[in-house]
C-alpha cells in the first residue's frame, strides 16, 4: 500500500472517532446546546496564533477579511446543524448524508462562484448520492433531522468555496490562519445570543474534567485528521484522497456494530436488525456516488 494512501486510511478511521465522540458529547446533560459545542470547537481555533511571533502571517486584504468573516458565518452555522442533528439522530445516518450533500453541494457552488467544470460524471454521481441519501432518509430520518443535516451540509460547502477563495487571494498559511481566526470570532460572536451566553458559563462551572479532556481531544484528533490529509493530499493524488472519504462511513458502521451493545453509554445508537442492511446499502451508494464525482 502506498504510504499516502495509508495516511487517508488512518485519517478516515481518526474522523469516524470524532463523529462518534460529536455524538456522544451533544447527548451529554453538561453540553445543553448544540450551540454551546459549536463555541468550544470554534473557540479552540485559536491555536495558530503562535505563527504570528515568526513574521509569516501579514494583515489581510479587504477581501481576504470579508472572505474570513464568511466562513466564520457559515462553519459555526454548519457546526451548529450538525450537532443539532446528531442530537436527534444516528451518527451513522447523519455522517454519509452529511458527506453526500456536501461534496455535491461544493461542486455546485464551485461551478457557479469559482468557475470550476463540473467532473465527468457528475450528474452519475450525484444519481448515487440522492438514492444514497433516500436510503438514509427512508424511516430514519425525521423532518427536523432532514432539515440539520441539509442545512449543515450547504454550509459546510460554501463555507469550503470561501475557503478555496482565501486561498486564491493569498498564501496557504495567511488563508488557513486567518480562516482559523474567522471561526474563533463566529465563536465568540455565538455569546451575543443571551441562552448560550448562559450556558457557556453556567456549563464551565458545572463541566467535569471528562468532558473538558473530551471537547479537547476531539478538536485535537480532528486537526490530526487535517493535518493527515493534507499531507496525503501533498505527496498523493488529491482525487484519490477525496474519494476515499467514503472510508470514514465504513470505519463508523464498523465500531458502531462492535461496540454499539457491548458500550451502549458511549455508542450512543441502537442499531435494529431491520436497518443494518438499509445503512449498508446506503454506505454503498453514497461511498460509490464520491468515487464517480471525485475519479
Amino acid at each position: 500500500m502506498e504510504f499516502w494512501i495509508l495516511l487517508v486510511v488512518v485519517a478516515q478511521f481518526f474522523q469516524a472517532i470524532v463523529v462518534l465522540l460529536d455524538k456522544y458529547l451533544v447527548s451529554s446533560p453538561e453540553i445543553p446546546r448544540p450551540a454551546v459545542y459549536a463555541f468550544y470547537i470554534g473557540i479552540l481555533s485559536f491555536f495558530p496564533i503562535v505563527l504570528v511571533p515568526f513574521g509569516i502571517i501579514h494583515l489581510p486584504s479587504q477581501l481576504v477579511i470579508e472572505l474570513a468573516l464568511l466562513v466564520a458565518g457559515t462553519y459555526i452555522g454548519a457546526l451548529i446543524f450538525l450537532y443539532s442533528s446528531l442530537k436527534v439522530a444516528d451518527a451513522t445516518d447523519v455522517a454519509p448524508f452529511l458527506g453526500a450533500v456536501t461534496a455535491a453541494s461544493t461542486f455546485g457552488f464551485s461551478f457557479f462562484i469559482l468557475g470550476s467544470e463540473l467532473p465527468r460524471h457528475f450528474f452519475l454521481g450525484v444519481v448515487l448520492l440522492v438514492v444514497g441519501m433516500l436510503f438514509v432518509a427512508h424511516l430514519r430520518f425525521n423532518l427536523k433531522a432532514l432539515f440539520f443535516v441539509i442545512c449543515s451540509g450547504l454550509l459546510f460547502a460554501v463555507s469550503s468555496v470561501c475557503i478555496k477563495l482565501m486561498f486564491n487571494n493569498t498564501d496557504f498559511i495567511n488563508a488557513f490562519f486567518w480562516s482559523r481566526m474567522g471561526n474563533v470570532l463566529g465563536a465568540l460572536l455565538l455569546l451575543l445570543w443571551p441562552p448560550v451566553l448562559f450556558a457557556v458559563f453556567s456549563g464551565m462551572k458545572k463541566s467535569t474534567n471528562k468532558i473538558r479532556s473530551l471537547v479537547i481531544g476531539n478538536k485535537v484528533l480532528s486537526g490530526t485528521v487535517f493535518l493527515l490529509l493534507l499531507w496525503a493530499i501533498n505527496i498523493g493524488d488529491v482525487s484519490v484522497v477525496n474519494a476515499l472519504t467514503g472510508l470514514q462511513f465504513v470505519f463508523l458502521f464498523i465500531i458502531v456494530i462492535a461496540l454499539g451493545k457491548r458500550r451502549p453509554k458511549y455508542i450512543k445508537e441502537v442499531l435494529r436488525p431491520g436497518h443494518i442492511l438499509h445503512k449498508v446499502v446506503a454506505i454503498i451508494l453514497i461511498t460509490s456516488g464520491l468515487f464517480v464525482l471525485f475519479l
